[in-house]
């Protein structure tokens, strides 16, 4: 094949994709960063085809430099006012295979809510401008607090705190730079740029559903309505759980009865067997559990709340809160006394080596 045919399907190829980007992110697309080998680069702001990074990139090949681009939302370009902020959820300050993990416990997260969302190269998470299209006062939940909870919501329930940073869950698009790097992968010359799961690997997103994800072409008003609800449901959840943790619980401020001999975590046998055996505990069970914990040792809330993953109807959300909302409304902490147990039929009898035989009434 000529030189010149080979030049023109490859130079195609890239033209056709820039066109692409440049028509999903209509609107956002400021600038565009290409970084050749020896480090120089060179930016194309507000390109208004693919000509103008082509031409900027000097139609290197693909081993010879790299695109960038940052996605940030004006309403005029002329004037750079400021037009809206989109949620991003930012892994970050880890390796990219751990990262792939973590990305992964956050997307079940997000497909418990039944949210749509896109996952770009780097394992962020952006979520599609008009799932919050309804959302009454969205700017309001742009700040420091908000995004501080969000951060302590998603560490806690995706169980990734100290094994990545969120960096505060979320970006105002419009100040910071949200990149997608290396747009091109060299060890395959693909162009890609979101991704989806399937079976247990990730893989690439064909653009046509990319572009049905971001901008809803497909969905009526009234579907695009309810995912706004699915996503204000999750936004007021994480503020629900995010906000105490953010805030913190005191455990030396909890007046706990001392007179439990059993300490080091360790819970009498009968809790023990409640939590591996009995899979739909009563109320009062649950909240003997959380004083016997407390009492025992337990000082993280999040690790009381996990003590009931075994129960039919678990979910670390709704634990979380309930074992905060009783730590903190309760004036003295203080564990069941074996004869209120064996009163209960809790009791494991001649099983448990605490075990004394109650003396009849």
């Amino acid at each position: 094949m000529p030189l010149v045919s080979i030049l023109s399907t490859y130079l195609t190829s890239r033209k056709r994709f820039f066109d692409r980007i440049l028509g999903l992110f209509d609107g956002y697309n400021r600038e565009w960063w290409i970084r050749f080998k020896d480090e120089s680069y060179t930016k194309c702001f507000f390109p208004e085809s693919s000509n103008d990074i082509l031409r900027l990139s000097k139609y290197k090949s693909l081993d010879e430099c790299e695109f960038n681009f940052s996605v940030q939302h004006f309403n005029n370009h002329n004037v750079n006012s400021m037009f809206d902020w989109d949620f991003i959820i930012d892994i970050d300050k880890c390796s990219l295979e751990e990262r792939k993990k973590i990305c992964k416990r956050v997307m079940d997260l997000l497909n418990h809510f039944k949210l749509v969302y896109l996952v770009d190269s780097r394992f962020h998470i952006w979520f599609p401008p008009w799932i919050h299209s309804c959302i009454d006062n969205w700017n309001s939940y742009y700040n420091k607090d908000f995004a501080c909870y969000m951060k302590y919501f998603l560490e806690v329930t995706c169980d990734i705190k100290g094994k990545a940073d969120i960096d505060n869950a979320l970006w105002y698009v419009n100040r910071h730079k949200i990149r997608v790097p290396y747009t091109f992968h060299l060890e395959d010359n693909v162009l890609q740029v979101f991704y989806e799961f399937k079976g247990n690997s990730f893989h690439v997103m064909p653009f046509e559903r990319v572009y049905k994800i971001w901008k809803g072409s497909d969905l009526s008003s009234e579907e695009i309505l309810e995912y706004n609800e699915r996503f204000k449901n999750f936004i007021d959840t994480a503020i629900r759980i995010g906000k105490p943790l953010f805030e913190g619980f005191n455990f030396d401020k909890l007046i706990i009865d001392e007179r439990i001999s059993i300490k080091n975590k360790k819970l009498r046998p009968c809790f023990n067997y409640l939590l591996k055996n009995e899979r739909e505990m009563t109320h009062k069970m649950r909240m003997a559990t959380v004083l016997e914990a407390v009492c025992s040792g337990y000082t993280d809330v999040s690790e009381i709340a996990r003590l009931f993953k075994n129960q039919k109807d678990y979910s670390f959300s709704k634990s979380l809160y309930h074992v905060m909302y009783l730590l903190r409304n309760t004036k003295f902490i203080k564990p069941y006394r074996c004869n209120t147990i064996q009163q209960l039929g809790w009791c494991l009898g001649e099983k448990c080596k605490y075990y004394k035989k109650r003396k009849p009434n």
